[in-house]
């Protein structure tokens, strides 16, 4: 019955925070605080608690946030926990995009939660597939990079792209390719530029 189902969720719980704490070396008191901050996040997210347990486990293992900072990691977990919920992807496997996304334009896990916002209007907006953007800012970055681009003004690039019809694969190939004929300082290839 009721009371089998909830002992069941208690230990899945109780699993996943033990195993968190194993991870992050945890203490017995950071363990209690962060399993009051996963069940409080339950109240206002869809997920289980065992998801939010392993997205905060992945902030803290990929992204570097400190799991003593407590409000930030909840913070950061529920920023995340909207996202999945709009784009209908796994919370953790959404910070472990972000995490390649974060190492490629050399951001922090603040920063994600400004381009989240900006690819859910962009998949809003213009249709743009969350998965294939995700996978494209983290591609674009060496090339945007090199002219002095953001990964602001990747996104922008990116719906002006699925605007016109064109994926963010396809937009990706196309502008790391001319940004390596322009940027290549061989004699090839500056001769190829002037054809």
């Amino acid at each position: 019955g009721a009371l089998g189902i909830l002992g069941k969720h208690h230990l899945e719980l109780n699993s996943a925070m033990a195993d968190f704490a194993a991870k992050a070396g945890l203490s017995e008191t950071q363990t209690k605080e962060l399993t009051g901050a996963v069940i409080g996040l339950s109240r206002g997210h869809l997920q289980s608690k065992t998801e939010i347990a392993s997205s905060m486990e992945a902030l803290v293992s990929l992204q570097g946030v400190q799991a003593s900072d407590k409000e930030t990691l909840k913070g950061l977990t529920d920023q995340y926990l909207n996202f999945a919920t709009a784009t209908g992807q796994d919370a953790s496997n959404a910070v472990a995009a972000f995490d390649d996304i974060l190492d490629a334009w050399g951001l922090t896990a603040a920063d994600a939660g400004g381009i989240m916002d900006q690819l859910v209007i962009s998949h809003q907006k213009f249709g743009l597939s969350i998965p294939q953007a995700e996978a494209a800012l983290n591609k674009l970055a060496p090339a945007m990079k090199t002219l002095g681009m953001n990964a602001n003004d990747a996104v922008g690039w990116l719906n002006a792209f699925a605007a016109s019809g064109i994926d963010a694969g396809t937009t990706t190939a196309a502008f790391n390719a001319a940004v390596n004929k322009l940027t290549d300082t061989t004699e090839a290839g500056q001769k190829n530029l002037q054809t």
